[in-house]
């Protein structure tokens, strides 16, 4: 009647399906280097938390999503160690409006060969929103590159916020 709309658990049981088992892909334990880096207050396991194939579970304080803020505040370069075929590079973002958590307005894929000279591959921009739920949603690229670097770049919502991500998945 007030125009609140809480999330509703009572139709899960336990916790976030995804945070239950880890995900294997070929970014897995490689070397992730931030462009910009991630809020001291939300460092989730720090360095190898988006390639550690663990998802994160409902609340973005849980020790696996990794909070950004401020402006082009998620901007990170994935090192794969060697040339590799790749066909998918998905990341998931978290929202949950009452802590200001918002989906990217802009989200983008570019991959290398040295590290230096990118191609962007994907540049998709999405509709902000402040609707008040607690959502999850995987942001991807789907195509065939072969590239030893990925870059994956996201812009906060165009009211600003921060943005959560728990994993980057290289198919």
């Amino acid at each position: 009647a007030e125009g609140v709309n809480p999330f509703e658990l009572k139709k899960e049981i336990g916790e976030r399906k995804e945070k239950m088992k880890p995900v294997q892909h070929k970014a897995a334990g490689a070397k992730v280097t931030y462009n910009h880096a991630y809020n001291r207050y939300y460092p989730a396991a720090g360095e190898q938390t988006l390639v550690d194939g663990n998802m994160g579970g409902w609340a973005h304080g849980d020790g696996r999503w990794q909070g950004f803020i401020g402006k082009d505040c998620f901007d990170v370069t994935i090192d794969l160690g060697k040339s590799t075929k790749i066909s998918s590079v998905g990341t998931d973002f978290m929202q949950s409006s009452g802590p200001e958590i918002f989906y990217p307005s802009q989200y983008t894929v570019s991959v290398s060969e040295d590290g230096k000279n990118f191609t962007q591959v994907f540049d998709k921009k999405y509709e902000s929103s402040k609707e008040p739920i607690l959502d999850f949603k995987t942001l991807i690229w789907k195509g065939s590159k072969t590239a030893r670097y990925i870059r994956v770049q996201a812009k906060p919502s165009t009211f600003g916020g921060w943005l959560f991500v728990d994993e980057i998945i290289v198919k």
